[in-house]
């Protein structure tokens, strides 16, 4: 009596439109890199480009997947493989360059192998990988609309 459609059309549904998830954190991912680009190292540029990457890929994967019967699937899961390392070398870099609060670097640090941990708990991709990633970026993303953070990340901390 509850529900309103068969779950495997509910499903569907909102899986094609899930890979908008990957694209709403890239403003968070960009934002972030903008501000502390000050305090920039080449393993931190190079952890923010294959995050971009695996965000990217995971898009058009989960897109592929969901639209077009599961041909996206393979690059879905590249993607969130990049993200997953990329986001734990950009969450290590940033907790090296101390231009955020070490709780919000560690919670970076903690996506990628949360990832495993949400795969195991939920037992699905996309969404087991992403929830701890994008919880991470929520986080983050909160950090940087805090209008009282922006000045200290574009700040180099001092030495």
């Amino acid at each position: 009596m509850l529900t309103f459609s068969d779950p495997n059309a509910v499903y569907e549904l909102y899986g094609r439109v899930y890979n908008l998830v990957y694209l709403l954190i890239l403003p968070a991912v960009v934002g972030l890199h903008h501000l502390h680009r000050a305090t920039d190292s080449p393993k931190e540029t190079r952890a923010f480009r294959v995050l971009v990457t695996g965000l990217i890929a995971t898009s058009i994967g989960v897109a592929g997947d969901y639209w077009l019967n599961g041909l996206g699937f393979p690059i879905e899961v590249l993607g969130l493989l990049a993200v997953i390392v990329g986001t734990t070398l950009y969450g290590v870099a940033t907790l090296r360059s101390g231009v955020l609060p070490a709780w919000s670097a560690w919670l970076l640090v903690a996506g990628g192998p949360g990832a495993l941990a949400g795969m195991a708990l939920i037992g699905h991709i996309p969404s087991g990988p992403t929830f701890l990633f994008a919880v991470s970026w929520l986080a983050m993303g909160v950090l940087l609309s805090h209008g009282t953070w922006r000045a200290e990340l574009a700040v180099p901390p001092a030495s």
